[in-house]
């Protein structure tokens, strides 16, 4: 049997630390005890570990501890194991291209000012012409002027081909406007190799503090386009 494709893309280094899942049976390791149970050198457990965090195989639990996701367990499952090493010289061509999506944000008509309230972020589903076979693993940043989070606040996810949404929540402040702004960044293999898909932003109103206002919701919406491999 062979490896599925969307493992075939993967280097080779990460390939083996799939394998050490699968061959240990955990699903959280620590990254000296896959480093010593794969062999790989530093460089190399570096290379592998980035891809599948990037990819969204693992999240990093904190204190070097590396945990799968339900997508890195459906990969460990789907491992095929024939005994040989993994790591070679050569890596898999993959072809790559752009699909677009539309993107999605969804917030009331008007804020009140100091009363907290959610907001909706995501995307629509692909139509057949922009579908993926493996999901896209993207970073969601949301932020405010003129409110909270004044800071973007991140969120990881995996997009496949279905709609998927993520809810913030946002607090505006003692102004008459308040701007809600959210961006699309799709990282690469490496850590600092993340790509700009794309954004919005959308004004709101905010009326006075205890003013009694029922959340009305309204959906704006502007297309992306995102890189695909396979």
């Amino acid at each position: 049997m062979e490896l599925p494709f969307y493992l075939r893309t993967l280097p080779p280094e990460a390939l083996e630390i799939i394998r050490f899942y699968r061959m240990s049976g955990v699903t959280i390791a620590l990254s000296q005890a896959i480093t010593d149970g794969t062999g790989l050198s530093d460089r190399g457990f570096g290379k592998g570990i980035r891809r599948l965090v990037t990819k969204g195989y693992l999240v990093l639990d904190g204190d070097q501890r590396y945990r799968l996701t339900d997508f890195g367990r459906r990969a460990v499952d789907e491992f095929v194991d024939d005994g040989s090493p993994q790591v070679e010289d050569t890596e898999i061509a993959v072809e790559s291209r752009a699909v677009e999506r539309r993107l999605v944000l969804v917030l009331p008509k008007h804020f009140v000012a100091e009363q907290a309230v959610n907001v909706y972020a995501g995307f629509l589903d692909a139509d057949s012409s922009h579908a993926t076979d493996d999901p896209l693993n993207l970073l969601l940043r949301l932020s405010v002027v003129n409110g909270e989070p004044a800071t973007a606040r991140e969120s990881p996810f995996l997009l496949d081909s279905q709609a998927v949404r993520q809810a913030f929540e946002v607090t505006p402040g003692h102004f008459t406007r308040a701007r809600v702004r959210v961006q699309v960044y799709q990282p690469g293999d490496d850590l600092d190799d993340t790509r700009f898909a794309g954004g919005m932003y959308v004004d709101v109103d905010v009326l006075p503090p205890g003013s009694a206002a029922e959340p009305d919701y309204t959906a704006y919406g502007t297309d992306i386009q995102l890189i695909a491999t396979g």
